[in-house]
């Protein structure tokens, strides 16, 4: 939800594909309608660490 919310308001502040936009808010509020506890705080998430192989 973040990277489609985060490509709306991209396009928003370039003002360019408007229609792409759209689609990524539509499809957000259908992922969290359809998956409720799949918005979540990114920023609480800890930082990347790679495996080790």
């Amino acid at each position: 939800m973040t990277t489609l919310e985060a490509a709306a308001h991209t396009a928003d502040v370039h003002r360019a594909l408007p229609a792409l936009a759209g689609w990524c808010r539509r499809l957000a509020e259908a992922v969290r309608r359809r998956w409720p506890d799949a918005d979540i705080d990114v920023t609480a998430l800890p930082p990347y660490t790679p495996r080790r192989h």
